[in-house]
Parts: C-alpha cells; sequence; structure tokens
C-alpha cells in the first residue's frame, strides 16, 4: 500500500518536473456540515477556499451545497452546485457555476476507509461577454481514518492534465 501511495505522489509531480516550471505553493481548505435527512439521504453544505502565490493570495472562494444517497452498503450517489469566485492572473474575478453528479465506492480495512469517487462536472462561466461551458470527467482515489465520528482524517490524490 505503501509503495502505491508513493508511485501516486510522485506521477503527480511528474507535470512539474518535465516543464521545469516555478512552483506555486496553494493551501486548499474546506469545512462543511453534513446532515442524514431522512434513511441514507444526506445534505451536505461546505465552503473551500483556496490560497495561492505561494498562501499570500485568495485565488478561489467556493459555497457548495450536495446530497448524496446510499444505493448499497458501501456505494453512494451524489450531485449537487458549486458558485466558484476565481481570481484571475488579471486582477479581476469570474465567476463560475459547477453543477456534478457521480458516486462513491468505500472499502473500509480496519480503521481505514479506502475510497474511489468518479464525478462529472460540467462548469458554466462567461468570458468576454459569451457564456461558455468546459466538462470533465474526474477520478480521485481517496483514504481516510475512521476512528471518530466527528473528525475523520484523510488523504486523497487525483492527477490533473492541463
Amino acid at each position: 500500500m505503501t509503495r502505491v501511495l508513493l508511485f501516486i505522489v510522485a506521477l503527480s509531480l511528474l507535470p512539474s518536473i518535465a516543464t521545469a516550471q516555478e512552483v506555486d505553493e496553494q493551501l486548499w481548505l474546506e469545512a462543511g456540515a453534513r446532515m442524514e435527512v431522512v434513511d441514507d439521504l444526506r445534505v451536505k453544505a461546505a465552503g473551500m477556499l483556496r490560497l495561492d502565490q505561494s498562501f499570500s493570495r485568495i485565488g478561489k472562494v467556493m459555497p457548495e451545497v450536495a446530497v448524496d444517497y446510499k444505493i448499497i452498503k458501501r456505494l453512494r450517489v451524489h450531485a449537487g452546485y458549486r458558485f466558484t469566485a476565481d481570481k484571475r492572473s488579471e486582477g479581476d474575478f469570474r465567476f463560475e457555476h459547477r453543477i456534478f453528479v457521480g458516486g462513491r465506492y468505500r472499502y473500509p480495512i480496519g480503521v481505514v476507509d479506502l475510497s474511489y469517487r468518479l464525478e462529472f462536472q460540467e462548469d458554466l462561466y462567461k468570458k468576454g461577454g459569451e457564456a461558455l461551458n468546459d466538462n470533465v470527467l474526474r477520478n480521485r482515489i481517496g483514504a481516510a481514518l475512521d476512528v471518530h465520528k466527528i473528525i475523520e482524517p484523510f488523504l486523497s490524490f487525483e492527477l490533473l492534465a492541463n
């Protein structure tokens, strides 16, 4: 398992090593709450903040709402909406609307929950007065420690290529 995680981390570093670009340290923060409204149906509200330029600038502010439903013991499907205020290099903000749907499979091994998420995302925004959209299918592998009901430490990996 350790070798797999090290391999994934090494793969995620390849694009920046290959292009020899200056590294921009970023910090991604998320806080929120999840509540089960009826059996197997949960609602989540969260806020995300991304700091960039070596933590000196607010790059993105993203409130989000989502619902998820447990289909079977380890499989959940989800859908949601995210509003994004994205600080552009020109100094202005671009406002985006994201709609997403997906599924997550969790597999517990002792106190560790391994997970895989597949999610389709559609982003809607305006550029130069023109309405545009981007869509992407994203894969994420994660691991969380299931040691407390309220706090759940986690680590996830996602390889993004532009």
